[in-house]
Protein backbone atom coordinates (compact mmCIF):
# COMPACT_ATOMS: atom_id res chain seq x y z
CA UNK A 1 0.00 0.00 0.00
CA UNK A 2 1.20 3.52 -0.82
CA UNK A 3 0.68 5.99 2.01
CA UNK A 4 -0.59 9.32 0.61
CA UNK A 5 1.51 12.44 0.95
CA UNK A 6 0.64 14.88 3.67
CA UNK A 7 -0.66 17.38 1.13
CA UNK A 8 -3.29 15.09 -0.45
CA UNK A 9 -6.74 16.66 -0.60
CA UNK A 10 -9.91 14.80 0.48
CA UNK A 11 -10.94 14.46 -3.18
CA UNK A 12 -7.68 12.54 -3.84
CA UNK A 13 -8.39 10.00 -1.11
CA UNK A 14 -9.03 6.51 -2.44
CA UNK A 15 -11.52 4.11 -0.91
CA UNK A 16 -8.59 1.82 -0.16
CA UNK A 17 -7.12 4.57 2.04
CA UNK A 18 -9.92 4.31 4.64
CA UNK A 19 -9.78 1.69 7.41
CA UNK A 20 -11.89 0.49 10.28
CA UNK A 21 -11.21 -1.56 13.39
CA UNK A 22 -11.82 -5.29 13.00
CA UNK A 23 -14.60 -7.01 14.92
CA UNK A 24 -13.50 -8.00 18.40
CA UNK A 25 -10.85 -5.27 18.73
CA UNK A 26 -11.46 -3.08 21.77
CA UNK A 27 -9.50 0.08 22.76
CA UNK A 28 -8.80 0.34 26.48
CA UNK A 29 -7.47 3.16 28.68
CA UNK A 30 -5.45 2.61 31.85
CA UNK A 31 -4.94 6.10 33.18
CA UNK A 32 -2.24 7.57 30.92
CA UNK A 33 -1.71 4.27 29.14
CA UNK A 34 -3.59 3.03 26.09
CA UNK A 35 -3.96 -0.54 24.83
CA UNK A 36 -5.87 -2.65 22.34
CA UNK A 37 -7.46 -6.01 23.11
CA UNK A 38 -7.98 -8.52 20.29
CA UNK A 39 -10.68 -10.98 21.26
CA UNK A 40 -9.88 -13.60 18.61
CA UNK A 41 -6.14 -13.49 19.27
CA UNK A 42 -6.62 -13.08 23.03
CA UNK A 43 -3.95 -10.40 22.93
CA UNK A 44 -3.59 -7.18 24.89
CA UNK A 45 -1.01 -4.78 23.40
CA UNK A 46 0.05 -1.38 24.69
CA UNK A 47 0.37 1.51 22.22
CA UNK A 48 2.77 4.39 22.73
CA UNK A 49 1.64 7.96 22.12
CA UNK A 50 2.53 7.90 18.42
CA UNK A 51 0.79 4.57 17.77
CA UNK A 52 -2.22 5.73 19.78
CA UNK A 53 -2.54 8.84 17.63
CA UNK A 54 -2.28 6.81 14.40
CA UNK A 55 -4.78 4.24 15.65
CA UNK A 56 -7.27 6.93 16.67
CA UNK A 57 -7.29 8.46 13.20
CA UNK A 58 -7.40 5.22 11.24
CA UNK A 59 -9.94 3.41 13.43
CA UNK A 60 -12.21 6.46 13.25
CA UNK A 61 -12.41 6.02 9.46
CA UNK A 62 -10.25 9.01 8.56
CA UNK A 63 -8.04 8.75 5.46
CA UNK A 64 -4.50 7.50 5.94
CA UNK A 65 -3.18 10.91 4.97
CA UNK A 66 -4.98 12.46 7.95
CA UNK A 67 -2.86 10.40 10.34
CA UNK A 68 0.29 11.58 8.50
CA UNK A 69 -0.79 15.22 8.80
CA UNK A 70 -1.55 14.76 12.48
CA UNK A 71 1.97 13.46 13.17
CA UNK A 72 3.49 16.35 11.23
CA UNK A 73 1.42 18.76 13.32
CA UNK A 74 2.93 17.09 16.38
CA UNK A 75 6.42 17.89 15.13
CA UNK A 76 7.40 14.85 13.02
CA UNK A 77 9.19 15.32 9.71
CA UNK A 78 7.02 14.41 6.68
CA UNK A 79 9.07 11.38 5.61
CA UNK A 80 9.25 10.17 9.19
CA UNK A 81 5.50 10.64 9.66
CA UNK A 82 4.69 8.68 6.49
CA UNK A 83 7.00 5.85 7.58
CA UNK A 84 5.44 5.67 11.07
CA UNK A 85 1.96 5.46 9.58
CA UNK A 86 2.97 2.93 6.92
CA UNK A 87 4.65 0.64 9.46
CA UNK A 88 1.74 0.77 11.89
CA UNK A 89 -0.85 0.27 9.15
CA UNK A 90 0.93 -2.72 7.64
CA UNK A 91 1.32 -4.40 11.03
CA UNK A 92 -2.33 -3.89 11.98
CA UNK A 93 -3.58 -5.07 8.59
CA UNK A 94 -1.33 -8.15 8.58
CA UNK A 95 -2.39 -9.19 12.07
CA UNK A 96 -6.10 -8.48 11.69
CA UNK A 97 -6.47 -5.41 13.91
CA UNK A 98 -7.59 -3.15 11.05
CA UNK A 99 -9.38 -3.90 7.79
CA UNK A 100 -10.28 -1.82 4.72
CA UNK A 101 -13.58 -0.01 5.04
CA UNK A 102 -14.49 -1.29 1.55
CA UNK A 103 -14.37 -4.93 2.71
CA UNK A 104 -18.19 -5.43 2.89
CA UNK A 105 -18.49 -4.25 -0.72
CA UNK A 106 -15.68 -6.59 -1.77
CA UNK A 107 -17.48 -9.50 -0.10
CA UNK A 108 -20.77 -8.70 -1.81
CA UNK A 109 -19.49 -8.01 -5.31
CA UNK A 110 -17.48 -9.75 -7.99
CA UNK A 111 -17.07 -13.36 -9.02
CA UNK A 112 -17.14 -16.03 -6.36
CA UNK A 113 -15.95 -19.61 -6.24
CA UNK A 114 -17.45 -21.67 -3.41
CA UNK A 115 -15.70 -24.81 -2.21
CA UNK A 116 -17.42 -27.07 0.34
CA UNK A 117 -15.17 -29.07 2.63
CA UNK A 118 -15.74 -31.98 4.98
CA UNK A 119 -12.80 -32.50 7.34
CA UNK A 120 -13.36 -35.32 9.83
CA UNK A 121 -17.09 -34.76 9.26
CA UNK A 122 -16.84 -31.06 10.12
CA UNK A 123 -18.23 -28.84 7.36
CA UNK A 124 -16.54 -25.70 6.05
CA UNK A 125 -17.55 -23.30 3.28
CA UNK A 126 -14.66 -21.54 1.58
CA UNK A 127 -15.61 -18.56 -0.58
CA UNK A 128 -12.94 -17.35 -2.99
CA UNK A 129 -13.61 -13.82 -4.25
CA UNK A 130 -11.96 -13.08 -7.59
CA UNK A 131 -8.78 -14.75 -8.83
CA UNK A 132 -7.52 -17.63 -6.69
CA UNK A 133 -3.83 -17.68 -5.70
CA UNK A 134 -1.72 -20.63 -6.84
CA UNK A 135 -1.84 -23.58 -4.50
CA UNK A 136 -5.12 -22.80 -2.72
CA UNK A 137 -7.35 -25.13 -4.73
CA UNK A 138 -4.68 -27.84 -4.57
CA UNK A 139 -4.63 -27.59 -0.77
CA UNK A 140 -8.43 -27.82 -0.60
CA UNK A 141 -8.87 -30.63 -3.16
CA UNK A 142 -8.43 -33.62 -0.77
CA UNK A 143 -10.77 -31.98 1.75
CA UNK A 144 -13.76 -31.45 -0.52
CA UNK A 145 -17.05 -32.97 0.57
CA UNK A 146 -20.33 -32.17 2.23
CA UNK A 147 -21.05 -31.99 5.95
CA UNK A 148 -23.13 -29.67 8.15
CA UNK A 149 -21.46 -26.28 7.86
CA UNK A 150 -19.69 -25.16 11.01
CA UNK A 151 -17.41 -22.42 9.74
CA UNK A 152 -16.89 -20.14 6.75
CA UNK A 153 -13.67 -18.81 5.26
CA UNK A 154 -13.49 -15.92 2.78
CA UNK A 155 -10.46 -15.03 0.67
CA UNK A 156 -10.56 -11.53 -0.86
CA UNK A 157 -7.97 -9.96 -3.13
CA UNK A 158 -6.99 -6.47 -2.03
CA UNK A 159 -4.03 -4.19 -2.81
CA UNK A 160 -2.03 -7.00 -4.53
CA UNK A 161 -2.49 -9.24 -1.50
CA UNK A 162 -5.29 -11.24 0.06
CA UNK A 163 -7.46 -10.75 3.11
CA UNK A 164 -8.48 -13.91 4.93
CA UNK A 165 -11.67 -13.90 6.99
CA UNK A 166 -12.85 -16.70 9.27
CA UNK A 167 -16.54 -16.53 10.10
CA UNK A 168 -16.46 -12.99 8.65
CA UNK A 169 -13.72 -11.85 11.05
CA UNK A 170 -10.38 -10.78 9.59
CA UNK A 171 -7.38 -13.04 10.13
CA UNK A 172 -5.12 -10.56 8.40
CA UNK A 173 -3.60 -9.52 5.09
CA UNK A 174 -1.26 -11.98 3.37
CA UNK A 175 1.17 -11.98 0.48
CA UNK A 176 0.53 -14.45 -2.34
CA UNK A 177 3.04 -16.99 -1.04
CA UNK A 178 1.65 -16.77 2.51
CA UNK A 179 -2.05 -17.29 1.92
CA UNK A 180 -2.19 -21.08 1.45
CA UNK A 181 -0.44 -21.86 4.78
CA UNK A 182 -2.68 -19.26 6.45
CA UNK A 183 -5.79 -21.06 5.17
CA UNK A 184 -4.50 -24.38 6.47
CA UNK A 185 -3.80 -22.83 9.88
CA UNK A 186 -7.29 -21.32 10.05
CA UNK A 187 -8.94 -24.61 9.07
CA UNK A 188 -6.87 -26.50 11.63
CA UNK A 189 -7.73 -24.11 14.45
CA UNK A 190 -11.45 -24.27 13.74
CA UNK A 191 -11.31 -28.04 13.31
CA UNK A 192 -9.83 -28.37 16.78
CA UNK A 193 -12.82 -26.63 18.35
CA UNK A 194 -15.42 -28.48 16.27
CA UNK A 195 -14.52 -32.19 16.39
CA UNK A 196 -17.01 -33.78 18.74
CA UNK A 197 -15.77 -37.38 18.82
CA UNK A 198 -12.57 -37.87 20.80
CA UNK A 199 -9.70 -35.43 20.26
CA UNK A 200 -7.00 -34.43 17.79
CA UNK A 201 -3.33 -35.34 18.10
CA UNK A 202 -0.23 -34.20 16.25
CA UNK A 203 1.40 -36.93 14.20
CA UNK A 204 1.49 -38.72 10.88
CA UNK A 205 -0.80 -41.68 10.17
CA UNK A 206 0.03 -44.26 7.49
CA UNK A 207 -1.47 -47.53 6.37
CA UNK A 208 -0.12 -50.61 4.58
CA UNK A 209 -1.60 -54.10 4.24
CA UNK A 210 -4.26 -53.45 6.91
CA UNK A 211 -1.62 -52.16 9.34
CA UNK A 212 -1.93 -48.61 10.65
CA UNK A 213 1.21 -46.73 11.78
CA UNK A 214 1.31 -43.56 13.91
CA UNK A 215 4.51 -41.48 13.70
CA UNK A 216 5.01 -39.17 16.67
CA UNK A 217 7.83 -36.76 17.40
CA UNK A 218 8.75 -33.19 18.24
CA UNK A 219 8.80 -30.54 15.47
CA UNK A 220 11.81 -31.24 13.28
CA UNK A 221 11.77 -34.98 13.92
CA UNK A 222 11.01 -35.56 10.24
CA UNK A 223 7.47 -36.94 10.42
CA UNK A 224 6.33 -35.50 7.08
CA UNK A 225 9.57 -36.34 5.28
CA UNK A 226 9.54 -39.92 6.54
CA UNK A 227 5.83 -40.23 5.76
CA UNK A 228 6.46 -39.25 2.13
CA UNK A 229 9.43 -41.61 1.91
CA UNK A 230 7.12 -44.39 3.15
CA UNK A 231 4.60 -43.42 0.46
CA UNK A 232 7.34 -43.97 -2.12
CA UNK A 233 7.86 -47.39 -0.49
CA UNK A 234 4.19 -48.33 -0.96
CA UNK A 235 2.44 -46.99 2.15
CA UNK A 236 -0.69 -44.84 2.06
CA UNK A 237 -0.41 -41.54 3.94
CA UNK A 238 -3.65 -40.72 5.77
CA UNK A 239 -2.22 -37.58 7.40
CA UNK A 240 1.18 -36.02 7.93
CA UNK A 241 0.08 -33.67 10.68
CA UNK A 242 -3.30 -34.17 12.39
CA UNK A 243 -4.86 -37.41 13.61
CA UNK A 244 -8.28 -37.82 15.19
CA UNK A 245 -8.25 -40.17 18.13
CA UNK A 246 -11.86 -41.33 18.34
CA UNK A 247 -13.58 -41.91 21.65
CA UNK A 248 -13.21 -45.67 21.15
CA UNK A 249 -9.44 -45.34 20.60
CA UNK A 250 -9.48 -45.84 16.83
CA UNK A 251 -7.58 -43.35 14.69
CA UNK A 252 -8.30 -41.40 11.50
CA UNK A 253 -6.18 -38.93 9.55
CA UNK A 254 -7.22 -35.40 8.63
CA UNK A 255 -6.42 -35.47 4.88
CA UNK A 256 -4.69 -32.12 4.47
CA UNK A 257 -2.17 -32.08 1.64
CA UNK A 258 1.19 -33.08 3.17
CA UNK A 259 3.59 -30.18 3.65
CA UNK A 260 7.32 -30.60 3.12
CA UNK A 261 9.82 -28.03 4.36
CA UNK A 262 12.76 -27.01 2.20
CA UNK A 263 15.21 -29.30 4.00
CA UNK A 264 13.22 -32.32 2.84
CA UNK A 265 13.12 -31.43 -0.86
CA UNK A 266 16.52 -32.89 -1.86
CA UNK A 267 15.79 -36.05 0.16
CA UNK A 268 12.78 -36.99 -1.97
CA UNK A 269 13.83 -36.63 -5.62
CA UNK A 270 11.22 -39.12 -6.80
CA UNK A 271 8.34 -36.75 -5.95
CA UNK A 272 9.34 -34.09 -8.52
CA UNK A 273 8.85 -31.37 -5.93
CA UNK A 274 10.51 -28.72 -8.09
CA UNK A 275 7.29 -28.50 -10.13
CA UNK A 276 5.23 -27.40 -7.12
CA UNK A 277 4.82 -23.78 -5.92
CA UNK A 278 6.70 -22.63 -2.84
CA UNK A 279 4.72 -21.23 0.10
CA UNK A 280 5.87 -19.36 3.19
CA UNK A 281 4.45 -20.22 6.60
CA UNK A 282 4.02 -17.78 9.49
CA UNK A 283 7.20 -19.17 11.08
CA UNK A 284 9.18 -18.25 7.98
CA UNK A 285 9.60 -21.84 6.78
CA UNK A 286 9.22 -22.51 3.06
CA UNK A 287 6.98 -25.48 2.23
CA UNK A 288 5.55 -27.32 -0.75
CA UNK A 289 2.20 -29.15 -0.59
CA UNK A 290 1.62 -32.59 -2.10
CA UNK A 291 -2.16 -33.15 -2.47
CA UNK A 292 -1.67 -36.22 -4.68
CA UNK A 293 0.25 -37.97 -1.88
CA UNK A 294 -2.66 -38.13 0.58
CA UNK A 295 -5.15 -40.99 0.91
CA UNK A 296 -8.56 -40.80 2.57
CA UNK A 297 -9.73 -43.53 4.93
CA UNK A 298 -12.11 -43.90 7.85
CA UNK A 299 -11.24 -44.66 11.45
CA UNK A 300 -9.41 -47.87 12.20
CA UNK A 301 -7.41 -49.62 14.93
CA UNK A 302 -3.76 -48.74 15.36
CA UNK A 303 -1.22 -51.54 15.01
CA UNK A 304 2.09 -49.68 15.30
CA UNK A 305 3.31 -46.57 17.12
CA UNK A 306 6.77 -45.09 16.53
CA UNK A 307 8.23 -42.03 18.27
CA UNK A 308 10.85 -40.39 16.04
CA UNK A 309 14.01 -38.51 16.96
CA UNK A 310 16.64 -37.42 14.48
CA UNK A 311 20.38 -37.50 15.05
CA UNK A 312 23.19 -35.95 13.03
CA UNK A 313 24.93 -39.23 12.31
CA UNK A 314 25.12 -42.84 13.38
CA UNK A 315 23.23 -46.03 12.78
CA UNK A 316 19.47 -46.11 13.28
CA UNK A 317 18.41 -47.45 16.65
CA UNK A 318 15.01 -49.00 17.38
CA UNK A 319 14.01 -49.43 21.03
CA UNK A 320 10.78 -50.77 22.56
CA UNK A 321 8.34 -48.37 24.20
CA UNK A 322 5.69 -49.22 26.75
CA UNK A 323 2.06 -48.41 26.11
CA UNK A 324 2.27 -45.88 28.95
CA UNK A 325 5.14 -44.02 27.26
CA UNK A 326 3.31 -44.00 23.95
CA UNK A 327 0.08 -42.77 25.55
CA UNK A 328 1.93 -39.92 27.25
CA UNK A 329 3.45 -38.85 23.92
CA UNK A 330 0.08 -38.77 22.16
CA UNK A 331 -1.47 -36.75 24.98
CA UNK A 332 1.34 -34.19 24.91
CA UNK A 333 0.11 -33.08 21.49
CA UNK A 334 -3.58 -33.70 22.10
CA UNK A 335 -6.28 -31.05 21.59
CA UNK A 336 -9.94 -31.48 22.55
CA UNK A 337 -12.87 -29.28 21.54
CA UNK A 338 -13.79 -28.82 25.20
CA UNK A 339 -10.19 -28.09 26.15
CA UNK A 340 -10.12 -31.31 28.16
CA UNK A 341 -9.47 -34.92 27.20
CA UNK A 342 -11.63 -37.16 29.36
CA UNK A 343 -10.33 -39.95 31.54
CA UNK A 344 -12.50 -42.40 29.60
CA UNK A 345 -10.90 -41.32 26.30
CA UNK A 346 -7.43 -41.70 27.78
CA UNK A 347 -8.35 -45.14 29.03
CA UNK A 348 -9.46 -46.31 25.60
CA UNK A 349 -6.38 -44.75 23.98
CA UNK A 350 -4.21 -46.59 26.50
CA UNK A 351 -5.96 -49.84 25.58
CA UNK A 352 -5.29 -49.20 21.89
CA UNK A 353 -1.59 -48.53 22.48
CA UNK A 354 -1.25 -51.48 24.85
CA UNK A 355 -2.30 -53.73 21.97
CA UNK A 356 -0.06 -51.96 19.43
CA UNK A 357 3.64 -52.50 18.78
CA UNK A 358 5.33 -49.39 20.20
CA UNK A 359 8.89 -48.24 19.51
CA UNK A 360 11.23 -45.31 19.62
CA UNK A 361 13.36 -44.73 16.50
CA UNK A 362 16.54 -42.64 16.44
CA UNK A 363 17.83 -42.18 12.92
CA UNK A 364 20.02 -40.05 10.69
CA UNK A 365 19.55 -41.81 7.35
CA UNK A 366 16.14 -41.64 5.67
CA UNK A 367 16.38 -44.87 3.61
CA UNK A 368 17.50 -46.78 6.70
CA UNK A 369 14.48 -45.51 8.65
CA UNK A 370 12.17 -46.57 5.80
CA UNK A 371 13.66 -50.07 5.79
CA UNK A 372 13.25 -50.44 9.55
CA UNK A 373 9.64 -49.23 9.57
CA UNK A 374 8.73 -51.40 6.59
CA UNK A 375 10.18 -54.39 8.39
CA UNK A 376 8.37 -53.86 11.69
CA UNK A 377 5.03 -53.08 10.02
CA UNK A 378 5.10 -55.92 7.51
CA UNK A 379 6.72 -58.47 9.83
Amino acid sequence: MVVPTATASPRETRQTDVMKACKGVEPLEFGNQFALFHQDRQQLVELNDTARLIWGRLAAGEPIGAAVVCLIDQGAKPDQARQFVADALQRWLREGWLEPAVLPALLDGGAQTIVELSILRVGFKVVLHGATPAGVLELLAPLQGQAPEKHRLDLVGWDDRHLLLVDLRSRGLFDLDEITPAIKTALTERLTTAVADGFLAHGALLESRANRLFLAGAPGAGKSTLAMALVEAGFDCLSDDIVQVHADGQMQGAPFAPALKSGAWPLLPGLALERLPIHRRADGQQVRYLPASISIAGAGPLTHFVALSRQAEGAAELTPLTGLEATRMVLEGGLAASGRISAAEVGRLAGTLARACCYGLRYSNLPAAVRILSRIVHG
